[in-house]
């Protein structure tokens, strides 16, 4: 019989259960399609930044409230453990300010790329005589001079 088992022979071991024993103990074997997931729209990534956010801030809440607590461990203790645990409490905190400032910067592209494509016209149709068009053309270099 064949050795099928491509992690076994890898690995340069024989196969736990020999090729064949699964199938005939379950019956056929079925291959199931890869499922491949939608992109992600703007709303979903909207409502993602949404729940992100939301826990970031819970993060430097509950830190706020662990660096209160183990800073006054430390003091009065003066033991190390708690100085070490008092800045691997601060680390977190300041990741986690890291990471929401990171998120708004990504959110802040997010919507500008979305903002892009939603300004974007293409091919616009004038649906007017020639005098209306000189007039619309005159009105819009009247703006630009203004602005």
């Amino acid at each position: 019989m064949a050795n099928n088992d491509l992690i076994a022979s890898a690995m340069g071991i024989s196969p736990m259960v020999e090729p064949g024993v699964v199938e005939k103990m379950v019956g056929s074997v079925e291959v199931l399609p890869a499922i491949i997931p939608d992109k992600p729209s703007p709303q979903d990534a909207i409502r993602d930044f949404d729940k992100a956010r939301k826990n970031i801030l819970e993060v430097i809440e509950v830190s706020k409230v662990a660096i209160a607590d183990v800073s006054n461990l430390a003091e009065q203790s003066q033991d190390a453990d708690y100085y070490d645990s008092l800045t691997s409490s601060l680390k977190v905190m300041l990741e986690a300010n890291r990471d929401l400032m990171e998120l708004h910067n990504q959110i802040r592209k997010l919507t500008v790329a979305v903002e892009d494509k939603v300004n974007k016209v293409q091919n616009n149709l004038f649906v007017g005589s020639t005098s209306d068009l000189q007039k619309f053309i005159q009105d819009l270099q009247k703006v630009k001079t203004i602005s």
